[in-house]
């Protein structure tokens, strides 16, 4: 089936080159890097824009945030779009991963490694490479009990390569063990790792891997535990598996290929061209000695023979400088395709001529010099070492009846085994310079970023890292509502070709599908942009979209982890720094608060004593009018008794015995004048003792017998109007510190209650001060009233808290003493039935 797509996008409406979108997932391994390899090849060839969004796995938990940068692809700003699904459905069921692709039906869409209806796909052969891995086994080591580690069934390739085991086992007629077929082996599993172990116990050949990790487990588990060597193949061709011990034969998918061949079917997809639903790319076998081959050099002699390389030497040497030679060496030595190769033709011809004349030597000369080309451009030297021992190979053929022609092809051979061997060796030191360069690089960058003390200082800390990196553009985005939307970024950064520019704020904001405001990329130009998201906290607060500059694609995820760790240092610090400020606001109104409160607390005990006295006005007027009226009456009386003296100055009639009884008399007024006079001034001793500097502390050490007469001096006519029998029983000897004042109100409140309580009968009311063990004085207030309910017992120290009718109480009595009695250090208890209340208070008399 085929399928055509026309598309109305930015190639025909403006007249520019395409710009490609590719969605893949942000890990870092070797296989991503090869993807992405394999994707900058292709867009520089094709000579289209590129922009890499590079999120996280759909349907995994941990990547639903990162998933996001998936909503971004927009159809104003791509042409087309690959989709590189085997990277990314991992854990995603086939219809779910078919479901996300055909979210994208508005652009033209490419599948890549996996199979979606309606949708060109280009997909490897897993099946076939697996089988290939396995008939190796079978026919070339004769194993067959064949051990399998499979993997996730939900991902298509995964499962391919277990169906391929099978089917192949049945082919060759090998009953199949489920004992022996394992899946997926964790590191972490101490079950896995023991049903592992078991299979050295199970009289097994070999084990099949469905990747390379998992077969490198196995390798690992022989050496830990000291196990017999088995043969052990892997999947994926991991960057490890020539350096392994023993090196791992495995499958080599065709990840550059797949890159390069999505992106020449979307070009014609995008330009109406028809092409084939689904195209099938073949894997590769790597064979290498962990299956149990010979050394790779001795292997590849087999390989050479295998491969009938001596009948096909006669068109070799007729088409040394020909494409037909090209393409023959290439299959020979197993060369990949997008491996450049053209430098082949100059030295083979350079290299017969020079054995086969006297011309002077040039062939080394002129491998020294591809030799350090290819090795500025990180070229693979392996193969210039493959192609020396094909030369070997050919020259023993050729040269096997001219004995100074092999002599001299044999010398030639043997410099230029040393020289690439040099060479080699060089590449090796330099890569592991390079990587150790570039760690510092890393390292670097994330020591000036992590200090930033605000988001002003991170970007100018970042774009000083960026001139060590290597990073030439780079542009910075929040989410304008984080947390609420993704729809609005704010550009806060914009580093472009190493300038630092000036963001406009009525154009900072812009719609986040447009991944930058408008007018700062420039189509004119090719680009290829790396887009990744940026965390704080777990969750996802905007991106990053670096210009692709790095050699190692890698270091994007590491640089965008680096820059979201140094984000989220900084949003903790701001927003400690803004809980501080709060923190210093709020504490700032609590201290106000506090201070209001305590003024307004003084005013509600002077309200509250007042309004106790209030209640006793009846009482006061009472008590000062009685005496008052005595002491006038008296007065008058020794008035009259100090006229009647007076006239009887001098007068005969008035003996001694009369001046005797008006004098006695005029002592009987005078002290009940002095009388009526101190039960005045007590009484007003009392008054002023609660009501004098009722806003201000006096602590002081005082007579406790005395503040309680204090008080209940105005207590009297209340007293008596509610027909209470006061009885009293004080140890006059107990002395407290604090505020006499403070004390005399407690006793009043409680005093007050009880009369309240004994009402409209009277009763009993008895006031004890005794000694407590301990240094406590102990002040009981009891009376024999109505008692208070149960239910509100736990209530009755709560502000407001009253059972009277409006008018009659403030509900802050109680509460009041209870604050009071904690300023002595002191404690208070309660009890009550009907008959009997008893408040109990405790204060320490040292």
């Amino acid at each position: 089936m085929s399928l055509s797509f026309k598309t109305d996008g930015l190639l025909d409406t403006k007249g520019l080159r395409p710009t490609i979108g590719v969605i893949k997932n942000n890990r870092v391994s070797y296989r991503e890097m090869l993807q992405i390899e394999g994707l900058r090849s292709a867009a520089q060839k094709n000579d289209v824009n590129l922009i890499l969004y590079s999120g996280g796995m759909i349907n995994f938990p941990e990547d639903l945030e990162s998933t996001t940068i998936y909503d971004f692809v927009d159809k104003n700003r791509l042409d087309g779009l690959i989709i590189w699904t085997g990277n990314i459905n991992w854990l995603s069921s086939h219809e779910d991963t078919e479901s996300f692709v055909h979210r994208y039906n508005y652009l033209p869409v490419i599948s890549l490694e996996s199979k979606i209806n309606g949708v060109t796909s280009i997909v490897r052969d897993d099946f076939n490479a697996m089988s290939e891995a396995l008939i190796h086994l079978v026919e070339v080591h004769k194993f067959r009990r064949i051990a399998f580690i499979r993997g996730i069934a939900t991902h298509s390739g995964v499962e391919s390569r277990y169906k391929a085991y099978l089917h192949t086992l049945k082919e060759y007629g090998i009953p199949i063990d489920e004992s022996i077929i394992l899946t997926d082996i964790s590191f972490n599993n101490e079950e896995g790792i023991m049903n592992l172990k078991n299979l050295w116990e199970s009289d097994i050949d070999a084990i099949a891997a469905y990747n390379d990790m998992n077969a490198r487990f196995a390798t690992s588990l022989m050496e830990k535990y000291n196990l017999p060597f088995m043969p052990i193949i892997g999947f994926d061709d991991e960057v490890e598996g020539d350096a392994d011990k023993p090196s791992l034969t495995t499958v080599r998918p065709p990840f550059f290929e797949l890159a390069n061949r999505g992106m020449e079917v979307l070009l014609k997809k995008i330009k109406g061209v028809q092409v084939d639903e689904l195209e099938v790319l073949p894997c590769r076998l790597i064979v290498r000695q962990s299956c149990g081959c010979k050394a790779n050099s001795v292997m590849k002699e087999d390989v050479f023979r295998e491969k009938s390389v001596v009948q096909k030497i006669p068109e070799l040497m007729n088409n040394i400088t020909t494409v037909e030679s090209e393409e023959l060496v290439r299959k020979i030595l197993n060369i990949p395709e997008h491996v450049e190769t053209s430098w082949f033709y100059e030295f083979m011809s350079e290299f017969f001529k020079e054995v086969n004349s006297d011309k002077a030597p040039v062939t080394i000369n002129l491998l020294e010099k591809t030799l350090t080309k290819k090795y500025n451009q990180n070229y693979n030297i392996e193969i210039f070492l493959d192609t020396i021992l094909l030369l070997y190979y050919i020259s023993d053929y050729i040269f096997e009846n001219n004995s100074t022609g092999y002599l001299k092809a044999q010398n030639i051979l043997r410099q230029a085994t040393n020289l690439i061997a040099d060479m080699q060796i060089r590449s090796e030191l330099n890569k592991k310079l390079l990587g150790n360069h570039r760690y510092f690089c890393i390292i670097s960058f994330k020591q000036i970023i992590s200090n930033a003390i605000d988001m002003k200082d991170l970007i100018n800390r970042t774009i000083t890292g960026f001139k060590i990196i290597g990073i030439s553009s780079c542009y910075i985005s929040f989410y304008e509502n984080e947390g609420l939307s993704t729809d609005k970024a704010r550009l806060i950064l914009a580093y472009k070709e190493e300038k630092c520019l000036n963001i406009n704020p009525d154009t900072a904001i812009y719609p986040s599908v447009q991944l930058l405001p408008e007018g700062i990329i420039s189509y004119e130009k090719r680009f290829s942009l790396i887009l990744k998201p940026l965390y704080s906290q777990n969750r996802q607060i905007g991106f990053v979209l670096f210009k692709d500059t790095l050699k190692d694609s890698s270091e994007y995820e590491q640089l965008s982890e680096i820059m979201s760790t140094a984000i989220n240092g900084v949003m903790l610090r701001e927003d400690m720094e803004n809980k501080a400020l709060e923190l210093r606001e709020s504490n700032n109104e609590l201290e106000f608060a506090y201070s209001t409160l305590k003024e307004n607390q003084q005013k509600l005990l002077v309200s509250e004593k007042m309004a106790s006295l209030g209640r006793l006005t009846a009482g006061i007027a009472h008590e000062m009018n009685t005496p008052l009226a005595t002491l006038l009456c008296s007065l008058k009386e020794l008035d009259e008794l100090v006229y009647e003296y007076d006239k009887s100055i001098g007068n005969d009639q008035v003996l001694t015995d009369d001046h005797k009884l008006i004098a006695q008399d005029m002592m009987k007024f005078l002290k009940i004048a002095e009388q009526s006079a101190e039960k005045s001034t007590g009484f007003i001793k009392g008054i002023k003792a609660q009501t004098i500097n009722i806003n201000t502390s006096n602590s002081q050490v005082f007579n406790v017998k005395n503040v309680i007469s204090d008080a209940l001096s105005v207590l009297d006519f209340a007293l008596k109007n509610a027909n209470c029998q006061l009885i009293t029983d004080y140890d006059d000897s107990i002395s407290l510190y604090g505020d006499p004042k403070r004390l005399i109100q407690v006793i009043t409140n409680l005093v007050i209650n009880s009369i309240d309580a004994c009402k409209p009968n009277g009763g009993t009311i008895l006031i004890k001060l005794e000694r407590d063990k301990d240094n406590y004085a102990k002040l009981t207030v009891q009376d024999s009233g109505c008692g208070i309910p149960e239910e509100i017992l736990p209530r009755i120290f709560e502000p407001m808290f009253t059972t009277k009718p409006f008018g009659e109480g403030t509900g802050l009595g109680l509460s009041i003493v209870h604050d009071i009695i904690n300023e002595f250090k002191g404690s208070i208890e309660v009890s009550s039935e009907k008959g009997l209340t008893s408040f109990v208070v405790y204060l320490p008399t040292k």
